[in-house]
């Protein structure tokens, strides 16, 4: 039997696994799947590109694909193979960009997340706020918080502030709402540091700076998690895997399931995803696109990945239960649909990993010192940071 090597992502859900195993069943074909370190992640990933060993298919965030696309070591997909994936229903447009160069596929959306505020209905209602208008814009925002403040025994926001992706995933609503964007498009000049841009970053840190306590200072989001679902934070911001804890434990958090609300970032949205890759390494080349097709058919889209705790990347599978049926998931749904994406250009990975460490440390900096100028420390931090990537992108 042809045994496949699959890496993925954080532990592997039960259902990813039982539906593995029908898959090797129906196909005869074995599927050992490889749990890959997040905080190493894309070193592992450009490992196996450098040194053509390591799994056959892996799943790859889209704002990293562009490098590994460049290091010339990912398969492509035969045009009709694409055209035979698409055929079994639409996906998101923009999912297929990232994994397309010169015409050329290398890449299959797989997954897609997305960003929304997380709230809780009688907290606001007991600060006399309403629900409908509470997160609107900015502004409105602003005043929930603050107005959340005097509520005794519980935080008005938490959000992750530590050095980790996801930092740049809540952030960039309030980049694209300035009009500002993180790059240019052809990838050679950084725009982070420009002035919409860096309105933006200064509203994002005014908004929550004010009211996140030295308590929530420097959480990832696991912690940012927790905090929600034991009832220390009336606000937060992350993605679906909030709402499935929440569901999966009503029982046991009754509050936190009874009154839960969402809503959408104001003004623009961040979506993100994974895509499936074949490596040029492989030796099981046409295995690997037939596990390929059982991750993305629609069927699988539909029931499997959702019971998996992820988002589809297929259009069909989000005009299906629980889109259509739960009221909360059907926000997700409407988030999925409006949201934009990074720019995942060639070296996109390393201005993301220098920009997320830039946004830590300006949480730090505000920590250490409340009083200081949000819009000093910003433009301190991020200008020569800009000057610096600028060097390396115009001469890549």
């Amino acid at each position: 039997m042809v045994e496949l090597e699959f890496s993925h992502t954080w532990s592997l859900p039960d259902a990813l696994a039982e539906a593995l195993h029908r898959f090797e069943k129906r196909e005869g074909i074995a599927v050992h799947v490889d749990i890959l370190d997040h905080t190493r992640e894309q070193r592992q990933l450009s490992d196996f590109a450098i040194f053509r060993t390591g799994p056959d298919v892996s799943e790859v965030g889209t704002t990293w694909l562009s490098s590994l696309i460049s290091m010339g070591a990912l398969s492509d997909f035969p045009p009709w193979e694409v055209d035979a994936l698409k055929r079994g229903g639409a996906f998101f447009l923009p999912a297929w960009q990232p994994g397309v160069e010169r015409g050329a596929t290398l890449a299959i959306p797989w997954r897609t997340d997305t960003r929304v505020i997380y709230y809780r209905r009688d907290l606001l209602h007991q600060a006399g706020i309403d629900e409908a208008t509470a997160f609107a814009t900015v502004n409105d925002l602003r005043q929930t918080l603050t107005r959340l403040q005097a509520l005794p025994g519980v935080l008005p926001c938490i959000i992750p502030t530590n050095r980790q992706p996801i930092l740049l995933h809540v952030l960039a609503p309030w980049v694209w709402l300035a009009g500002g964007k993180f790059l240019r498009e052809d990838g050679r000049k950084t725009l982070f540091a420009e002035p919409e841009a860096l309105a933006g970053i200064v509203n994002y840190f005014d908004t929550f700076a004010p009211v996140l306590a030295p308590a929530a200072q420097g959480m990832s989001d696991n912690e940012v998690c927790a905090a929600f679902l034991t009832g220390r934070t009336a606000v937060t911001i992350t993605g679906n895997w909030l709402l499935d804890s929440v569901q999966q434990q009503a029982d046991t958090l009754p509050d936190i399931a009874s009154n839960l609300g969402l809503a959408l970032t104001p003004g623009a949205q961040y979506r993100g995803g994974m895509s499936l890759v074949i490596w040029q390494h492989s030796r099981h080349p046409k295995e690997a696109i037939k596990l390929i097709r059982f991750l993305t058919d629609p069927a699988f889209q539909t029931t499997d990945l959702r019971r998996a705790g992820h988002l589809p990347a297929r259009q069909q599978a989000l005009d299906s239960p629980p889109f259509t049926t739960d009221p909360h998931f059907r926000l997700i749904g409407e988030s999925l649909r409006s949201a934009q994406e990074f720019n995942a250009v060639y070296l996109w990975g390393l201005v993301e990993d220098r920009l997320t460490t830039a946004i830590s440390a300006l949480w730090q900096q505000i920590a250490a010192d409340p009083n200081a100028n949000v819009r000093d420390l910003v433009a301190g931090q991020l200008k020569p940071l800009a000057a610096r990537l600028n060097r390396t992108l115009s001469a890549g």
